[in-house]
């Protein structure tokens, strides 16, 4: 009776060792894949967020660009023109006129308003740093979009409904709104691929 006492304490032990080995193990590699996780969320954040504000940027230069241009209108040739552009800047899909409470007047590609759930109200934008620059969400049928909002006189403003961000900006030559960011987003480009 002796011996067997001895080896199922040692027994006992070996077990106690092995579960508190496990437990530890499974605690830490819990603990690595969590830190793991938390930082590459924040490294997709940081990636959405940089796409995003590039997104915004080219949307605010295509606006200022067409309301210098004088083609803040609905007649057939200034639509014509924003086609033109929204064409040859990729960044942006849709141009919209809207009235000062945010509600549309046309739109360079009416069919797409056919996607629309809805469209926000001024009071519902989102204000930014330029008091004249609004942010808000349009949502869609086919997923929710950005809008950018641009006051071009007391009754009127331009929106921009940018590229889903996952989409690559195609820049033409000569014709990037911020040259300094061209760099940046070719060898963001790059990094996608």
């Amino acid at each position: 009776m002796k011996a067997a006492r001895p080896k199922f304490l040692l027994a006992a032990l070996v077990l106690a060792g092995m579960a508190a080995f496990a437990l530890v193990g499974h605690i830490a590699a819990t603990r690595f894949i969590r830190d793991q996780q938390t930082r590459q969320l924040d490294e997709l954040t940081e990636v959405v967020l940089r796409r995003s504000e590039f997104a915004v940027d080219f949307a605010t230069a295509s606006l200022d660009e067409l309301a210098g241009r004088g083609l803040a209108t609905c007649a057939p040739a200034s639509l014509q023109a924003i086609r033109l552009h929204v064409y040859q800047r990729s960044a942006v899909k849709d141009v919209r006129l809207v009235n000062s409470d945010g509600s549309v007047i046309c739109s360079a590609y009416s069919e797409t308003l056919e996607f629309d759930k809805g469209w926000v109200d001024r009071a519902d934008m989102l204000a930014s740093r330029d008091s004249k620059l609004m942010l808000f969400r349009v949502e869609q049928f086919g997923g929710d979009a950005l809008g950018v909002l641009r006051d071009i006189g007391d009754n009127k403003a331009l929106v921009a409904i940018p590229r889903h961000q996952s989409q690559p900006v195609r820049h033409h030559a000569g014709r990037a709104a911020r040259p300094w960011r061209s760099a940046a987003c070719a060898q963001e480009r790059r990094a996608a691929r």
